[in-house]
């Protein structure tokens, strides 16, 4: 755990989120934090986060002093020869970001948790009914929504410091979710969110990643062909510069999948995971008494709907691409009338 080294957690809570009160017993909140932190790295993957956790349980974390090599596994405890240390500035800082998220999602939880008192006699609200008030209810759902919003924003804050860091941190270059990101045809949210608008959410990018990778295999290849697009792809990888052509197609396949992508993502995720910019669509205004009221399966059905729909639609247009790059000279007079259509095509749907 990277809290509570020096019995001290309650006080790193307080300071990250200036909600919680120090004088809290940490331990109350102590399986919230591990909770919070098992959520963290199934994203991120376990080894990111033990590089970081080795280093706040070591000596080396926020000293004043020179540090000492931290040991590695298969290692006696000091650096060999020509090995250069850890940048411990570095970790220190990756500590402190990945802190953040854990704290603000273990607090929500443990404040929604303390609402009420639980006892042999059963849950009572306990308040002072002289100078204390209990809050409506959306003031509660308010103050979770700012926490949540907290968390989304601090674990984003995360993900963009390691993507600027990568060179120092190989655990997070080589994660299953950043593996699975840079392997897309749309492999950084930059690109994702010009296309289809995330609240330029990294996050919500690394958790699309495998819906992405659904779409490309489902729609994508059986229009290219798998030769055609594994050269795509590997051109995308190498990071140079495309040729017109190949510019071009890489434009048409990029369009679709954001939109396709976000159709199957509106009905499989939470709307808890989802950006504030896009889950606007699903809930009620907040200030109302039904802001609390959770999206329906109809509304969530009609949004995908319309999303998969538009998402074909741009489809069609990288077949006529596709389909026009690739005509024959018999196809000429059909492919000036019907885009997209061949010679040898046995029907065509108008």
């Amino acid at each position: 755990m990277i809290f509570n080294k020096n019995s001290n957690g309650s006080e790193e809570l307080r300071v990250l989120t200036g909600s919680y009160y120090a004088s809290n017993e940490f331990e109350k909140i102590g399986v919230k934090v591990e909770l919070a932190t098992e959520d963290l790295t199934t994203l991120i993957g376990l080894e990111v986060y033990q590089v970081a956790e080795t280093h706040y349980l070591s000596d080396n974390y926020l000293s004043p002093v020179e540090p000492t090599p931290e040991p590695v596994e298969g290692d006696s405890g000091s650096l060999g020869a020509g090995i250069a240390p850890p940048d411990y500035a570095f970790r220190d800082k990756l500590v402190q970001y990945m802190q953040l998220p854990i704290a603000f999602m273990a607090t929500m939880w443990h404040h929604q948790g303390n609402d009420l008192s639980h006892e042999d006699s059963g849950r009572k609200n306990k308040l002072d009914k002289n100078s204390e008030s209990i809050a409506w209810e959306w003031q509660y759902n308010r103050d979770d929504a700012a926490a949540l919003s907290n968390y989304r924003r601090a674990f984003d804050r995360l993900i963009r410091f390691m993507n600027a860091n990568i060179d120092k941190l190989p655990e997070w270059k080589n994660s299953p979710a950043k593996k699975t990101s840079l392997s897309l045809f749309i492999n950084t949210a930059e690109h994702f969110n010009r296309l289809f608008a995330i609240d330029d959410s990294p996050v919500f990018f690394l958790r699309l990643a495998p819906l992405m990778r659904e779409v490309e295999r489902k729609f994508i290849k059986p229009i290219l062909g798998s030769e055609r697009f594994d050269e795509l792809k590997d051109a995308i990888k190498s990071g140079e510069e495309l040729s017109g052509t190949d510019q071009e197609l890489y434009d048409y396949v990029c369009d679709p999948i954001p939109l396709i992508t976000m159709s199957m993502a509106v009905k499989r995720f939470s709307l808890t995971v989802i950006p504030e910019g896009v889950v606007q669509n699903f809930t009620s205004e907040r200030m109302t008494q039904n802001a609390n009221i959770p999206a329906t399966i109809d509304l969530i059905t009609a949004v995908s709907k319309s999303l998969y729909q538009d998402g074909i639609r741009v489809l069609n247009e990288l077949k006529k691409f596709w389909s026009i790059e690739n005509a024959d000279e018999t196809d000429e007079t059909i492919t000036e009338f019907l885009p997209g259509a061949k010679a040898n095509d046995k029907f065509i749907a108008l």
